[in-house]
C-alpha cells in the first residue's frame, strides 16, 4: 500500500471519531484535507491538498496555522482558529513520532467553540453561578441545623459569645469546644459571619490526601488574609498534618476557625494533638456550654421546637406546668439536637393537645404513662405521682420554702414529702 492510501485510510479513521480532520506529512505538506473542515473554513481540498504549512494561502485560510506550530515544536498544541465569518473552533494539532522523526501531523476540530473572550466571560458566568449554588447549598445546610440559631439567653452563653466577638473584632482565629449538638458551628458562623468562606471541612470524616488537598491546595479564596476556613475535629488529623497546618497558620497562608469536641488541654493530655498547635489556639479557646450547664435556656428552645412542629404537622400542641418542669428538669445529654427530636415525637405522636407530665417520654420523668401499670392501686399510683413532683421540685428550688411556694402547699407539708421522697431516698417505683 502506497503512502498516500495510508494517509487516506488514517484521515477517514479519525474522522470518523473527530471533525475537521486534516494531516500533513513530514515536510509540512498537506496530505488529507476532511469534508467536515472544508465545509466550516469554507474551502475546496484543493485549497490545501499539496500546499505547505508555510504558504502564504493557507496561512490566510488557518490564523494561526497549528499544524505549522506542531510541526515545529514537534508538542502536541491545541488553540483556537476562526473561519473566514469569525466563527471560532478550538484546533488540537499531535504529531506522530516514531524513531526520532516525525511520521505525520494529525489535526481535529472541535466546532461551537467561542473566542477567548466569550470562553473567558463563560468562565465568569460559570464561577457566579457555583458560588450561588454553594451559598444554596450552605443555606440549606444551615436550614438543617434550624434552632441552632436561637443562641440562647444564659450567662455562660453569653460570655462565650462576647469573647468570641473579641476574636472576630481583631481578626483573630477562634478555638470553639464543646459537646456535640450545644450550636458550636452556628455561634462561630453568626459572629464572623461573611468572613468565612467554603464549607465546613470536618477531619474526622477525610483521609490525609483528601484534608491535604482541601487545605493547603485548594484555591478557596482571592483573598485568604481576610477571610477563614471552619475546621471540626482537628485532633483527628495526623501529626504530621497537624505539623504542616502549624506552619501555614504561623506564614499567615491559611486562617481557620476551629470547631471541637474536647478542650486544647485535654486533646493535648490524650495525645490528640501537638502541643505547638495547642500553644497557637491557647489564647482564642472559647467553650460552649452544654443544656445541662444552663438551664435557664432549655425552655427557650422548647418553645421554639414546638412553635416550628405545631406548624408544620398543624398541631396545636401545649404543656402543663407540670410537664414544662419535667422537661426543665432533665438533662439533655444529647443537648439541642435531643430537644428538637424529642419535641418533634411528642408533637406527632400525642393524643391530646395539651400534654401533661405523664404523657412524655418515659425517660423524662418515673410518673410517665408509659409507666402505669392498670395492676397499681389508687394509693400506689397518687404517692408515684407525689413522689416525682415532690423530688423534681426540690431538685430545681432546693429549699422547702421555695417548694412549698410553688407548689402551693405549706412548708411543714414540704418538709414532710421531702423527708419522706428524697433525703430519705425513698424509691417510688411501681
Amino acid at each position: 500500500m502506497d503512502t498516500g492510501n495510508i494517509y487516506q485510510l488514517i484521515g477517514q479513521a479519525v474522522d470518523s471519531i473527530f471533525t475537521g480532520t486534516t494531516i500533513v506529512d513530514p515536510d509540512g505538506i498537506f496530505v488529507y484535507v476532511s469534508p467536515s473542515c472544508c465545509q466550516f473554513f469554507k474551502i475546496q481540498q484543493e485549497d490545501l491538498l499539496g500546499h505547505s504549512v508555510r504558504e502564504q494561502s493557507v496561512l490566510e485560510i488557518f490564523q494561526p496555522c497549528v499544524s505549522a506550530i506542531a510541526l515545529q515544536s514537534w508538542k502536541k498544541t491545541a488553540m483556537t482558529q476562526k473561519n473566514r465569518d469569525g466563527q471560532s473552533t478550538l484546533v488540537t494539532s499531535s504529531p506522530l513520532i516514531r524513531d526520532g522523526r516525525i511520521l505525520m501531523v494529525i489535526t481535529t476540530s472541535s466546532w461551537g467553540v467561542s473566542s477567548v473572550e466569550e470562553l473567558q466571560q463563560k468562565y465568569m458566568q460559570l464561577q457566579n453561578t457555583n458560588e450561588q449554588l454553594q451559598n444554596e447549598i450552605l443555606r440549606l445546610k444551615k436550614k438543617e441545623r434550624v434552632g441552632e440559631d436561637v443562641p440562647g439567653r444564659s450567662a455562660s452563653l453569653t460570655r462565650t459569645l462576647h469573647m468570641l466577638e473579641i476574636f472576630h473584632d481583631n481578626n483573630l482565629p477562634a478555638y470553639v469546644y464543646g459537646e456535640e449538638g450545644t450550636g458550636r458551628r452556628f455561634l462561630v458562623e453568626k459572629v464572623y459571619g461573611g468572613s468565612i468562606v467554603g464549607e465546613t471541612v470536618d477531619c474526622a470524616l477525610f483521609d490525609d490526601a483528601m484534608l491535604e488537598k482541601e487545605l493547603f491546595y485548594r484555591s478557596w479564596s482571592n483573598d485568604p488574609l481576610s477571610k477563614y476556613r471552619i475546621v471540626q475535629n482537628p485532633d483527628c488529623l495526623h501529626p504530621i498534618m497537624q505539623k504542616k497546618l502549624l506552619d501555614h497558620l504561623q506564614t499567615g497562608h491559611l486562617r481557620i476557625l476551629c470547631v471541637a469536641d474536647i478542650s486544647l488541654e485535654q486533646a493535648v493530655k490524650e495525645r490528640k494533638m501537638i502541643g505547638d498547635l495547642a500553644q497557637y489556639f491557647l489564647s482564642y479557646q472559647v467553650h460552649v456550654p452544654s443544656l445541662s450547664e444552663r438551664k435557664e435556656d432549655i425552655w427557650l428552645y422548647v418553645e421554639y421546637f414546638l412553635n416550628l412542629y405545631n406548624k408544620k404537622y398543624m398541631r396545636s400542641i401545649s404543656f402543663t406546668a407540670r410537664a414544662k418542669a419535667a422537661l426543665i428538669a432533665w438533662k439533655w445529654p444529647g443537648n439541642i439536637h435531643e430537644v428538637r427530636h424529642t419535641i418533634e415525637r411528642i408533637v406527632l405522636t400525642s393524643q391530646s393537645e395539651r400534654v401533661d407530665i405523664y404523657q412524655l417520654p418515659a425517660e423524662f420523668c418515673r410518673q410517665s404513662e408509659e409507666n402505669y401499670s392498670p395492676s397499681n392501686s389508687l394509693r400506689d399510683m397518687m404517692e408515684f405521682y407525689e413522689a416525682g413532683i415532690i423530688t423534681q421540685a426540690y431538685q430545681q428550688y432546693r429549699t422547702t420554702t421555695r417548694v412549698a411556694r410553688e407548689l402551693g402547699i405549706s412548708q411543714p407539708s414540704a418538709a414532710r414529702k421531702i423527708q419522706k421522697y428524697v433525703r430519705n431516698g425513698k424509691k417510688c417505683s411501681v
